[in-house]
């Protein structure tokens, strides 16, 4: 998650905010983009005051990451997103359809499928 908000929010979220143009925000976005909005010492004083006062590990860690970030930051967290994806399919790589009988889909008699795709098209009519 760290590597995913440290890469979406690298230009402050510029690029995500472009397309807006003259139509405004959208209310759930606020909080999103409020982070890179805030001067430092503000996203400072608020995680600190998150994790002194109110005991809570994931917000400051979070909302730490969501600032414009230096090119060196942003190639850092490309990397760690390449590592994670390079772990993920040295992971995914040696799974087979054993591990997984239900997604494998059951096989139907030889009319069935035309009946059922039939029979899906009249409901959707």
């Amino acid at each position: 998650m760290e590597v995913f908000l440290g890469l979406a929010s690298s230009d402050g979220y510029k690029k995500m905010l472009s397309h807006l143009d003259s139509d405004p925000m959208e209310d759930s976005l606020f909080l999103v983009t409020l982070g890179p909005r805030l001067l430092s010492f503000v996203r400072k004083l608020a995680c600190w005051i998150a994790k002194t006062f109110l005991g809570d590990s994931l917000f400051p860690r979070f909302f730490s990451l969501a600032r414009e970030k230096s090119v060196l930051e942003f190639t850092d967290f490309t990397d760690q997103r390449n590592k994670v994806a390079a772990a993920w399919y040295e992971q995914i790589s040696v799974l087979t359809f054993r591990d997984f009988p239900l997604l494998i889909p059951p096989r139907y008699g030889t009319n069935t499928v035309s009946m059922k795709s039939s029979h899906l098209c009249s409901h959707f009519q």
